[in-house]
């Protein structure tokens, strides 16, 4: 019986000379440069779209191409960090929160007109300031602070008012003159204007008619009809054109006059008896806006006091303005 006997190194390296050859051929492969064209292999076989020199495994680092914002551009080249974009105009939007740059490439923008406020309207606020003679009420809009856009292109929403800044303020209203006032001009109210009490001296020997007009030296009311009675008697003069409208109707002519920026207003008696009607409404009825509304005193166009334009009564004095 023969005893097996102990393979030589010679019969050992033979062996494994058929692997060791074909190890060495698939490196080769590796390293052998790319066919141009879309669909070459790279790296070892990695099908890669367009861009990168010999990305993918075995080559340099990057997917299918150089690291972020090599030339042979990213996904396919183009778009980003990649080759500019010819469609992407600069300065057009792209998508929410997305904006074309100089460089035609699309980014995300701290801005976007359809995103709103990001509910900072909730945290504005009314101001009531002086302006020379005028009392002017403002109101400040809030907007969130450092644009309404999320830095991952979405639109944003403020969770805290700190987080809202004061970008402007919007006139909402404005008392002319020494005569007029605000009122209202606060969170949660509706700001008016209001003529201030008949006679209150203005603008040295002045004092204040009715309708918040200032009558200067004795003489009538800057601005209104000097045969107008002023607040007294069953009526006053012809009305001018105007005013004309005002005659008959239910309404008695009172006195008019005008604002000192041009506004003309009409001041009327009203009588709806039975029914109750309030000034916002029967000034309404000639296409004008209530000012300032009084109780009539003994049927007449004299005052008995300040109403608000909203309160329902048979007989009352009605101050109507004409929108500019």
């Amino acid at each position: 019986m023969r005893t097996p006997s102990s393979p030589s190194p010679w019969r050992r390296a033979a062996r494994w000379a058929g692997p060791l050859l074909l190890l060495v051929g698939l490196g080769a492969c590796a390293n052998t440069p790319p066919e141009d064209g879309p669909d070459a292999l790279v790296g070892g076989g990695v099908n890669v779209p367009s861009g990168g020199t010999s990305g993918g495994f075995g080559g340099t680092p990057g997917f299918g191409g150089t690291p972020s914002g090599g030339s042979a551009g990213g996904f396919g080249g183009g778009g980003f960090g990649g080759e500019p974009d010819p469609g992407c105009e600069p300065g057009t939007r792209v998508g929410q929160c997305m904006i074309c740059t100089a460089a035609r490439e699309p980014t995300v923008d701290t801005f976007d007109p359809d995103c709103g406020d990001g509910g900072c309207a909730m945290y504005n606020r009314l101001d009531n300031v002086a302006e020379g003679e005028d009392e002017v009420c403002y109101e400040i809009t809030s907007f969130p602070d450092g644009g309404n856009c999320t830095p991952e292109g979405e639109c944003r929403t403020v969770d805290d008012p700190s987080e809202c800044a004061e970008q402007g303020q919007v006139e909402l209203i404005r008392a002319r003159g020494p005569c007029q006032t605000l009122v209202g001009c606060s969170v949660n109210a509706q700001p008016a204007v209001r003529p201030v009490p008949f006679g209150t001296p203005c603008r040295g020997n002045g004092s204040c008619q009715a309708g918040g007009v200032c009558s200067v030296g004795g003489g009538p009311a800057i601005g209104e009809n000097p045969d107008a009675g002023v607040g007294g008697g069953g009526g006053g003069g012809a009305p001018s054109e105007g005013c004309a409208g005002f005659v008959g109707q239910g309404v008695t002519f009172c006195q008019e006059g005008t604002y000192d920026d041009g506004t003309q207003y009409c001041e009327i008696l009203s009588r709806t008896d039975p029914e109750q009607v309030n000034c916002d409404t029967i000034c309404g009825r000639f296409r004008t806006y209530c000012v300032a509304a009084y109780n009539e005193f003994n049927d007449s166009c004299t005052h008995d006091g300040d109403i608000p334009c909203s309160e329902l009564k048979k007989d009352q004095i009605c101050l109507c303005a004409r929108p500019e």
